[in-house]
């Protein structure tokens, strides 16, 4: 329940093109609904697989979108922490939106811990 509150909370907050929007949240005794924004376009994970490769100058598209939501949700002290096709969807208009902020957290809260690093950036940053 902590990560379907904060994942609200999170979406609440935050109004940019490429992070899904949520419009409504209706709760009830045994059931959350969230009305959000829909995205035509599926999951970018399935697009790939049908498509078996992506343009360069698409991905470089996909990629563009991507780091400016990332860059946003940075702004607002916001860590992503699980991005990956599955949780990205697309518009039909091949717009990417950011979903699935459950493993999102405050930035500040992981400032000075390991948890969001990979290990080879520990190393270099250690050295």
């Amino acid at each position: 329940m902590k990560r379907v509150t904060r994942e609200i909370k999170i979406l609440k907050r935050n109004r940019h093109q490429n992070i899904i929007q949520l419009y409504e949240v209706l709760d009830t005794p045994t059931t959350i609904f969230l009305i959000m924004e829909n995205a035509d376009g599926g999951e970018m994970f399935n697009y790939i697989v049908s498509h078996q490769r992506v343009e360069e100058k698409l991905a470089c598209g996909f990629f563009h979108q991507l780091v400016d939501g990332v860059e946003y949700l940075h702004q607002m002290e916001v860590t992503h922490r699980d991005l990956k096709p599955e949780n990205l969807l697309l518009q039909s208009s091949k717009e990417v939106s950011s979903i699935f902020h459950a493993f999102a957290h405050k930035r500040s809260t992981y400032l000075h811990s390991c948890y969001p690093y990979s290990p080879i950036v520990l190393h270099f940053v250690v050295m």
